[in-house]
């Protein structure tokens, strides 16, 4: 349960708050060119609001990738760390999978 809990804390502060956080900065945009009419603008902004998205979440995924001896390091217990490490690995392709939807 600690792990999951340890996967689920490091999953929002490293996949989930950057991502969504983009997304929902990008409605803001989309929302006003919708309301002018411009719908080729909306088009525009979901594109690259995409490729924005996936140049982020990259140096965020190899971060990631290190977060089981970031972890350790700053004193977490191994146990906790084993059951946390693959649940913060599945979150990465969800992560992207989801706020791509989102978009």
């Amino acid at each position: 349960m600690a792990g999951i809990g340890l996967g689920k804390m490091v999953a929002a502060m490293f996949h989930i708050g950057p991502y969504f956080g983009l997304n929902y900065a990008m409605e803001a945009l989309v929302s006003t060119a919708y309301g002018a009419g411009n719908f080729k603008l909306c088009g525009v902004y979901l594109w690259r609001g995409r490729i924005v998205n996936t140049i982020i979440l990259i140096p965020l995924a190899i971060f990631t990738l290190f977060m089981d001896k970031i972890l350790l390091a700053i004193g977490q217990d191994p146990e906790v760390v084993k059951h946390a490490y693959p649940y913060i690995l599945v979150m990465i392709p969800t992560t992207y999978i989801t706020g791509l939807g989102e978009l």
